[in-house]
């Protein structure tokens, strides 16, 4: 009896073989086509053109610069900094708003965020500082898009100048993260449980 138990643990059971691994090509196919979403989304990030850059002054009230479009649904990653060197240490800020209307006069889009800078000492000295932020916008006709800013601050009056500079990127990467995250996902989910169920029934067969 020993000599047949251990005869029949050590071959080759087609269920087990079997086990779950009508599941892995399917990963494989997920895990494949995510990859595929992900470099397509990688490329429809990098630069498509020249950018368009403006300055403002905070001081100034109703600034308007003009962006041009050429193209239609022309995606543009629109970064915005502004210097917090001036700024009171660990108290100032400086909050600035982007507005960006519509050819017809009417708002588009509006966004912002704040400046500071911060230091300290924590097991040793530390400092940090908030300079820019970035937002990505889709415009879906050619024209021309008045650009202004909005401006606060602690002190009052912070002048420090702010650049709105405009990249064109290829296109937008929301459809195939949209694609890629799920089917990655999934694709691990499937290939987990394949190699589990095939563990699971090997080592059920294996103690018969």
């Amino acid at each position: 009896m020993p000599r047949r138990s251990a005869y029949h643990s050590s071959q080759i059971n087609p269920e087990v073989e079997g086990a779950g691994s009508g599941l892995i090509p399917y990963a494989l196919i997920l895990i494949g086509f995510s990859m595929l979403c992900f470099l397509g989304a990688y490329q429809q990030s990098t630069s498509a053109g020249s950018p368009q850059s403006f300055t403002f002054d905070p001081s100034i009230e109703n600034q308007v610069k003009q962006l041009k479009v050429t193209e239609p649904n022309t995606v543009f990653l629109v970064k915005v900094s502004q210097s917090p060197n001036g700024l009171p240490n660990n108290h100032g800020w400086s909050d600035i708003s982007v507005n960006i209307e519509s050819p017809d006069g009417t708002n588009l889009i509006s966004f912002g965020n704040d400046f500071w800078r911060a230091s300290g000492y924590d097991e040793g000295a530390w400092s940090e500082q908030k300079n820019s932020y970035n937002m990505k916008v889709t415009f879906p006709i050619v024209s021309t898009y008045p650009v202004r800013i909005e401006s606060a601050s602690s002190p009052p009056s912070y002048g420090q100048p702010v650049t709105v500079k405009f990249v064109p990127r290829r296109g937008s990467t929301i459809p195939l993260l949209v694609l890629g995250i799920p089917a990655l996902l999934t694709g691990i989910g499937l290939g987990y449980y394949a190699n589990r169920n095939a563990v699971n029934t090997a080592i059920a067969n294996s103690m018969q």
